[in-house]
């Protein structure tokens, strides 16, 4: 059976899901996908692993994976889908600076699709609450793609993702993420030898 693929043309789309809408089979698009388990729990399928997902969980999806979920409960899923080209204007250039690591380099990172994020308590608070104002201006507002607003909530889900992961893997014997994280670093930097 040929692998289905799903293809999107727009540089973000922010949806939610229930169970019946992703009941499908294992596969892959052409986007990148963040998606916010809102409510439920489940078996979320990535690359051949098995990981159970419950209320407050984030999953980083890129071009390359093939997934799906397997709810267990009920479940409601917040996907933001985006393709390369949305992080390819001026706003996010005023905002590179204070990041050490690319949201692609993030999602496209091997140890993410190894391991789940394990969010501290008030780490959950603070996404779920960006997660939720990213619903409420998208509910009161048609153009998501050029505004400034979602930007930032987008860039500050990465955020804690990336403080996320300096914890997680800080203390891992061969710390596979801050080896990534240098080469990250050093790739960005290549021509700006003075920060190198």
């Amino acid at each position: 059976m040929k692998m289905l693929k799903f293809k999107q043309f727009d540089a973000l789309k922010i949806e939610e899901l229930n169970e019946n809408d992703f009941a499908l089979q294992t596969h892959n698009q052409n986007y990148y996908e963040l998606a916010f388990v809102y409510t439920g729990s489940g078996t979320h399928l990535l690359n051949k692993t098995n990981t159970s997902y419950q209320s407050n969980d984030l999953f980083i999806i890129s071009q390359e994976d093939t997934h799906s979920f397997i709810p267990k409960t009920s479940t409601r899923i917040i996907v933001i889908k985006f393709t390369e080209a949305y992080f390819q204007n001026k706003l996010y250039k005023t905002f590179q600076g204070n990041m050490d690591i690319t949201p692609e380099s993030i999602l496209n990172n091997k140890s993410l699709k190894e391991t789940k994020l394990e969010f501290d308590a008030h780490i959950k608070t603070i996404l779920r609450k960006n997660i939720d104002s990213i619903l409420l201006y998208r509910k009161n507002n048609k153009n998501i793609i050029s505004s400034p607003i979602i930007f930032c909530q987008i860039l500050s889900v990465f955020g804690i993702i990336n403080e996320t992961m300096d914890k997680m893997f800080q203390n891992s014997e061969d710390n596979i993420y801050g080896k990534e994280k240098i080469t990250a670093y050093i790739h960005q930097h290549i021509y700006e030898p003075e920060k190198i």
